[in-house]
């Protein structure tokens, strides 16, 4: 954060140590008296990501906010090119737009991760993205706090560790689109032990927070928005509800040729989680 090229009065830092005990706090209470950031450090119970994500949104006061895990940092340019993309936005527009995406590197082939985005497609949703264009990999947003803070994760009280940050995306993206642009703003790192390369596995074990994710998409949207999209939505939604036991949504008589596809998808979760 130190090296980004932007005046350091102008944003803040919220390090938020979701009940580490590697000795964080120690470190920051050094860096804090050394550093000219606005820099806040918050400690609190473990809670997994997306807890200590909805902690750093209730404290932010800024106008954008973007997420940093701690294996990751941001292109020195990042904020930089996040201000002259919104200043090159049309007014008209702004207000239908919850944010930027653009592309991830990643820091060990330093490619960027998955998909090139449409370069001919500036105003979208990730559902659209994902779904109809079939873009892949994880992708950087800079989003607008305020309307973070409407759609941001439930509080769930303990029930998971875990949950997708497509939550997020499902809620939004049923009223705003996103400004999307081929530009790198964050660099990344994979590690052996984190949640990217298990993830898998640690679906399995935060089952409810995989069910609170489909589900979102299966109340906000029906096949029109996207067929593929609701298929693979849907089936997944049935697969973590068996998961956890919880009863199912079928809005139409579509939705009962997808159960038997659920099943299977259990079936295979059961076995790799022996």
């Amino acid at each position: 954060m130190e090296l980004l090229n932007f005046e350091k009065k102008k944003f803040e830092v919220i390090v938020v140590d979701d009940g580490s005990t590697d000795g964080t706090d120690v470190m920051l209470e050094s860096f804090l008296n050394e550093s000219d950031l606005d820099l806040k450090y918050f400690k609190k119970e473990n809670g997994g990501k997306y807890s200590a994500v909805n902690y750093a949104i209730s404290v932010a006061k800024g106008f954008f906010f973007i997420n940093c895990d701690s294996d990751d940092y941001l292109d020195k340019d990042c904020l930089l090119n996040i201000f002259n993309l919104w200043e090159k936005i049309e007014i008209s527009k702004k207000g239908e737009i919850a944010g930027i995406i653009g592309q991830n590197l990643n820091m060990n082939t330093n490619k960027i991760i998955g998909s090139s985005l449409p370069k001919d497609i500036l105003y979208s949703d990730p559902i659209e993205m994902r779904f109809r264009y079939r873009i892949k990999g994880d992708k950087f947003t800079c989003f607008i706090l305020d309307i973070l803070k409407t759609y941001r994760f439930p509080d769930v009280n303990g029930l998971t560790f875990f949950i997708p940050e497509s939550y997020l995306y499902y809620g939004i993206s049923s009223k705003y689109k996103f400004y999307y642009s081929n530009t790198v703003f964050k660099i990344c790192e994979y590690q052996i032990d984190g949640i990217t390369s298990n993830i898998q596995r640690y679906r399995i074990q935060n089952a409810f927070g995989c069910y609170l994710t489909y589900k979102k998409y299966v109340e906000l949207y029906g096949p029109s928005k996207s067929f593929y999209g609701y298929v693979r939505n849907y089936i997944n939604y049935v697969r973590f509800a068996i998961h956890t036991n919880n009863k199912l949504i079928i809005k139409n008589f579509l939705d009962i040729f997808f159960i038997p596809l659920a099943l299977i998808y259990f079936i295979k979760d059961k076995r790799l989680n022996k």
